[in-house]
């Protein structure tokens, strides 16, 4: 945790007013975790757990947390978390986290609630969501010392050592609050995208003047992006299953999954782009590992090269030369 200038910080505060003039309103029933809804109230009988069987009591759970497992509000949560500076860890509240994270990320959780997907690829309510998150996190920051959550600026969690190269993504999805891919990130896409290569055989690829190249490496291309295909790129589309339509508007609750579906146009340009670039690729990792990098590439609109040479900044980072006395 870090201050910065007060002319220059981002503050919590600045950062959810962003946040909460674009955010829909939701269902509070669809935020509270699975897990607690037996303690909240009751939507048949309009009764809390308190007023029917009297106050919860579970073992382990402090007293400033019954009241937020007998409402389900939020709202009593963040006052709470407000109060006590270990309650942030506790199981309930770490429950209830995991919960908001899984509906700010899981397009499953979106269409099982009828959230519809925006032209970026992701649903409005997730930014109620990121709301939510980032309230409770002040709450947490707050309980710590008082006026230490107007002095916090945002910044990402910090990186191994070593060079700190950053690429920018030309097509960012909502989830993805920032507009360039950093390394951790892309190795972990990378290492997705080369196992997927080689589970579905990438052990060859067509000639550059092999005119049908591009028809028979569609396929091979379209399968690895459907198993391993990276979320911070709006270059992907978000649909239902064909087994379940969306019900009318995507306002209904009866869609259980959701199909990624990647462009024929993406696909043609990564299998042209692959073929053109492989015979002067000058590294010899083996195809699985060259398809992860077009793929990345053509994603980012930069070169293979690039990305092979970002990853091995972040895998191996140059240290300074010590100088003797």
């Amino acid at each position: 945790m870090k201050t910065a200038p007060k002319s220059t910080r981002q503050t919590f505060q600045a950062k959810l007013r962003e946040w909460a003039s674009a955010a829909p309103s939701i269902d509070p029933s669809q935020l509270l975790a699975p897990s607690l809804r037996k303690f909240a109230r009751n939507p048949v009988r309009g009764k809390t757990r308190a007023a029917r069987r009297g106050p919860v009591s579970q073992p382990g759970v402090p007293e400033s947390l019954r009241a937020f497992l007998d409402s389900g509000d939020l709202a009593v949560l963040k006052a709470a978390l407000r109060k006590s500076t270990g309650l942030y860890w506790h199981r309930v509240v770490q429950s209830q986290i995991a919960h908001l994270l899984r509906l700010r990320d899981d397009p499953r959780a979106w269409y099982r609630l009828g959230w519809c997907p925006d032209d970026q690829g992701v649903p409005r309510e997730t930014i109620g969501v990121r709301v939510h998150l980032q309230e409770l996190a002040e709450a947490h920051v707050a309980s710590l010392e008082p006026g230490l959550v107007a002095r916090v600026s945002w910044e990402q969690y910090p990186e191994k050592p070593g060079t700190k190269s950053r690429i920018e993504n030309p097509h960012p999805s909502l989830r993805h609050e920032y507009g360039h891919i950093v390394p951790s990130e892309l190795f972990e896409s990378f290492d997705a995208l080369r196992n997927a290569a080689k589970a579905h055989g990438f052990n060859e690829m067509p000639q550059p003047t092999n005119l049908d190249g591009v028809a028979s490496l569609r396929p091979a291309l379209r399968r690895v992006l459907d198993e391993a295909g990276p979320a911070w790129t709006t270059l992907r589309e978000l649909k239902p299953t064909a087994q379940s339509p969306p019900a009318s508007g995507c306002t209904g609750r009866s869609i259980p999954s959701v199909d990624i579906v990647w462009p024929e146009a993406v696909i043609d340009d990564l299998a042209r782009r692959a073929i053109a670039q492989y015979a002067t690729f000058p590294y010899d990792e083996g195809v699985p590992a060259f398809v992860a990098y077009a793929i990345l590439a053509t994603l980012l609109n930069v070169s293979p090269v690039k990305i092979r040479n970002t990853l091995d900044n972040f895998q191996h980072p140059r240290r300074s030369r010590r100088r003797t006395p």
